[in-house]
Parts: structure tokens; sequence; C-alpha cells
């Protein structure tokens, strides 16, 4: 673990992951994808807003309002280089990413 870590950066990266939908909607904004393009078709609506406003409050994504009340989530910079830590730890294993505080 990265020893500059605070114990609020993992509650957040707790929250994050406990919340549902929150990895898929990250996964799905990484590919471009919008929130509810990246969730099951039947997914309630104010499931995918939760999971957005967790990746909004972890730093990972703004969200901007549209007309008709309509919000568009869009990854950040911090987003994207956490979706590529987390591919760099699937393709190559934890060491990848233990060394690096680029997240």
């Amino acid at each position: 673990m990265n020893s500059q870590w605070k114990a609020s950066d993992i509650r957040r990266l707790r929250d994050l992951v406990m919340t549902p939908f929150a990895l898929e909607v990250l996964d799905g904004l990484g590919k471009g994808q919008t929130s509810t393009e990246a969730v099951p078709a039947d997914t309630d609506p104010a499931v995918v807003e939760t999971a957005v406003d967790r990746l909004r409050q972890a730093g990972l994504a703004t969200v901007s309002e549209r007309g008709h009340g309509e919000r568009v989530a869009t990854l950040t910079d911090r987003g994207r280089r956490v979706i590529a830590a987390l591919e760099r730890f699937e393709d190559e294993g934890p060491e990848s990413i233990a060394e690096k505080s680029d997240i």
C-alpha cells in the first residue's frame, strides 16, 4: 500500500467499491459509454446516479448538466489514471502499481 495514503483515502476507496455499479460505470466511462450504457438496461436510475455521485466524490468523474435535467458524467484525469492503474494491475499484477503513486 502506498505509504502516502490517508485513512480518508482508504474510506473513499471502500465506499467506491461498496457502491453498486460504481466500478462498472467507471469502466464504461473509460470505454466511452454513458453511465446508463455501462450497466444492465433494467438498472434503477437512482442506483446509477448514486454510482456516478460516488465517482464524483472520489474525484474520478465530473458531472455536467444538460437540458431536461440530464446529467452527463465524464472521467477526470485522476479517473483515467485509476483506470490505467487497474488495467496494469490486471495485466501485470499488484507489483505494477505498488511502487507508483500516480493515482
